[in-house]
């Protein structure tokens, strides 16, 4: 069964795992962001274009207007609904964003609304404790894949 999963690019800092993770769950990334562009090297659309081929897709419907202001409200939830349902029937997405933390990114709440509609579970792609902290905390995920 395909799945959901999210990924923030400041954790992942280099495109290359991005690509990685990508073939190693035979996933599209979908990119959340409203605007794709960042002054990180490698992470515009146009480089993650270049670097993921078919692979790749910016999904402007699911943008958060609100991210400046520190709110949600997803540019056209049902628009984006329409554009990835048919991809998850054949196979697995990461949900790209720059936000280190899913618990306060909005890619989340864009996840469960693919599960919801798809009946896909999620999972948050994060990387392996290192020790120094507590690691993540537990979650209602089926996984906790490391980045690395």
């Amino acid at each position: 069964m395909p799945a959901i999963y999210t990924a923030g690019y400041s954790r992942l800092r280099d495109p290359d795992r991005l690509l990685a993770l990508a073939g190693e769950l035979d996933a599209i990334v979908i990119d959340v962001r409203l605007k794709p562009y960042t002054s990180f090297k490698g992470w515009s659309r146009e480089a993650l274009e270049a670097l993921l081929g078919r692979r790749y897709r910016w999904v402007e419907a699911f943008g958060n207007e609100a991210y400046q202001e520190g709110g949600l409200r997803l540019h056209d939830p049902q628009a984006g609904l329409a554009q990835v349902a048919p991809i998850l029937a054949e196979c697995s997405v990461i949900l790209l964003c720059g936000c280190a933390d899913p618990a306060e990114c909005h890619r989340t709440a864009v996840a469960v609304l693919l599960a919801e509609a798809t009946g896909c579970p999620v999972s948050h792609l994060e990387p392996p404790d290192t020790g120094d902290s507590a690691g993540p905390e537990a979650t209602d995920q089926p996984t906790q894949l490391p980045l690395w």
